[in-house]
């Protein structure tokens, strides 16, 4: 696991950024307004701290804000693309799970996506369920895991949105991604 801090910069970015989604973003759990906002503002921040960590590495990329209901990728790193995805937590995520859901599952395997890391960013308020925006300080990347592994933990889903369960024990070491051979696009 990988864990960085979330700069002041990063936060305005994902704010500017996040609002302009807002306008476009597909609403996948049906949330409110208020809610919707959140989630699409955590994305933000998810995918800028899996940038600042490729960066930090010297890994080549190609990154794509999410651009529509279905974006064609987060990042793609040499012909591997990679999903990310970020939850929210208060004090601690280690009880949590990677969910993913059948419908983003179909999309991405059309897409030829690779691999889906899972990112925690704190400030998330337990009894409003609401994001505090000047709490986010900290990003945790727990971890990554192929599409094709992911297969093999679809369950019957018990709410919306958690057709997938990847217990974060079962990921692997986001280090290990940047260790497998590349193949860079001329």
């Amino acid at each position: 696991m990988v864990t960085l801090a979330v700069s002041e910069a990063i936060k305005e970015r994902a704010a500017i950024y996040s609002n302009h989604r807002w306008k476009y973003e597909y609403n996948r759990f049906g949330f409110a307004g208020d809610r919707r906002k959140d989630m699409i503002l955590l994305g933000s921040v998810g995918e800028l701290m899996f940038q600042l960590f490729l960066e930090i590495n010297n890994v080549k990329y190609d990154f794509e804000f999410q651009a529509g209901k279905y974006d064609d990728m987060d990042f793609k790193i040499g012909y591997d693309i990679v999903e990310i995805k970020t939850s929210g937590y208060t004090n601690s995520f280690n009880h949590l799970n990677l969910l993913y859901s059948e419908s983003q599952f179909v999309v991405a395997n059309n897409k030829n996506f690779k691999y889906c890391v899972q990112i925690f960013v704190n400030g998330l308020c337990q009894e409003t369920k609401k994001i505090k925006y000047s709490d986010i300080n900290t990003a945790h990347i727990a971890g990554f895991i192929s599409f094709r592994d992911m297969e093999s933990y679809k369950q019957p889903p018990k709410w919306h949105g958690d057709d997938y369960k990847i217990p974060l024990k079962n990921l692997k070491n986001i280090e290990n991604l940047l260790k497998r051979p590349k193949v860079y696009r001329i």
